[in-house]
């Protein structure tokens, strides 16, 4: 849905963070070279605690600026056409009466992202965005897995949670410094669980996300799943391996191991039932350069308003590629950019949602950038930062591939 609306930016926990941390270290600083009293001790606590508290609700609310587009559909949270909070970073959401007359529904956003308040004037606007924007991503799931190097800290991590005690009867006849390394190697261990892998499984393959890397592995190039005592192991087309780990301990995560290979064994049947589309090959970019090829679709998708005289493929035809997971991902890519030249909104949203079962991150953002309708210069803007993103994560795989080689 599309209103019209105002938008302000809403608190947000960064400065609190600092705030805070600005506080420990100023208390640190007094406990290491100030001789106090107590009460002077709980008169500088006091103070420094309540700085993160004021510097997070006293400032003034931000001014309001004139009507904007905002929209919320299944990408999330948009302002004129930009999207300023994805589905994936909404926390909650929740409306609330105005003082002085009006509504507002306050998008909360996880992490340090900033929230946004829209400012509406109906109860029944208001309690439709926020009903909206909470409805959770369809047709990609998502699950946590351990970093894609926990597997060289399996014995390591076992001997730390398993025996603590002996670490602590051996501490006692050691140097001091150990202690350190001990702790350094728990904070290790513990690392998977403040930042796990992502894995989202979408119904044309399954993407791999760590701090910042990204693989995708599509059904086309996914031979098979099996289980393994830790997690899935994946068989690829050209005999590679590829391990997803749950955990350090042999079916310790059985249960959400069959949910992983249920959703993945779904995915590839659908894959290989699926035939190729007969219009794959005039759509794939192939060997033409972006330019060419983003003008030859547009003049495609126009063509059939044209005449008879012109290349045309049926808009029916162009939605069954691009709707089609196991057709190639250059030849949806080239669907969604034939279709661009007459979009209405119902397709539009139509057009959002294929994205959001999509879990290629570069045709995510090619069908975003479609469905946005930017100008020229902005959509070829999107499409080189996809091929670059893709450029760039297959260059890694290969190098992670051969180093583990």
């Amino acid at each position: 849905m599309r209103v019209d609306a105002e938008v302000t930016e809403g608190r947000s926990l960064v400065r609190p963070l600092a705030a805070a941390g600005l506080s420990a270290s100023l208390l640190a600083f007094f406990a290491l070279r100030v001789d106090a009293t107590p009460a002077a001790w709980v008169l500088v606590a006091g103070v420094l605690a309540a700085i993160p508290l004021v510097v997070h609700y006293g400032r003034p609310p931000p001014s309001r600026s004139g009507r904007r587009r905002v929209g919320a559909d299944a990408r999330g949270l948009t302002v004129d056409g930009e999207l300023v909070l994805p589905k994936q970073t909404i926390l909650r959401t929740h409306v609330r009466d105005e003082p002085l007359g009006g509504h507002s529904v306050i998008v909360e956003a996880r992490g340090f992202a900033p929230s946004r308040v829209v400012h509406v004037d109906s109860p029944r606007i208001a309690q439709a965005l926020a009903d909206t924007l909470e409805q959770p991503p369809h047709d990609v799931v998502e699950f946590d897995a351990l970093p894609p190097w926990a597997h060289r800290m399996r014995w390591l991590t076992i001997v730390l949670t398993t025996s603590p005690w002996i670490l602590v009867n051996l501490l006692r006849h050691m140097p001091g410094w150990t202690v350190l390394v001990i702790l350094g190697l728990y904070g290790v261990i513990a690392l998977p669980m403040v930042l796990p892998q992502k894995i989202a499984i979408g119904d044309d393959g399954i993407l791999l996300r760590w701090a910042g890397r990204r693989r995708f592995v599509p059904f086309g190039l996914l031979r098979e799943a099996r289980a393994t005592p830790l997690g899935v192991r994946l068989e690829l087309a050209d005999d590679r391996e590829l391990e997803i780990r749950l955990t350090h301990r042999d079916d310790a995560e059985a249960s959400r191991r069959a949910v992983i290979l249920e959703r993945i064994d779904a995915g590839l049947s659908h894959h290989r039932a699926l035939a190729p589309a007969e219009d794959e090959a005039l759509l794939t970019r192939g060997d033409r350069d972006l330019d060419t090829w983003i003008g030859e679709m547009n003049a495609l998708g126009a063509a059939d308003a044209r005449g008879y005289r012109t290349i045309a493929i049926p808009r029916e035809r162009l939605w069954a590629v691009l709707e089609n997971p196991g057709a190639d991902p250059s030849a949806r890519q080239g669907a969604a950019l034939a279709l661009r030249a007459r979009l209405d909104e119902d397709e539009r949203d139509r057009l959002v949602a294929i994205g959001q079962k999509t879990a290629s991150p570069r045709l995510r953002v090619s069908i975003d950038a479609v469905a946005r309708a930017p100008d020229p210069p902005r959509l070829r803007v999107a499409l080189e930062h996809a091929d670059d993103d893709e450029r760039y994560d297959s260059a890694r795989a290969s190098t992670r591939t051969r180093r583990g080689a």
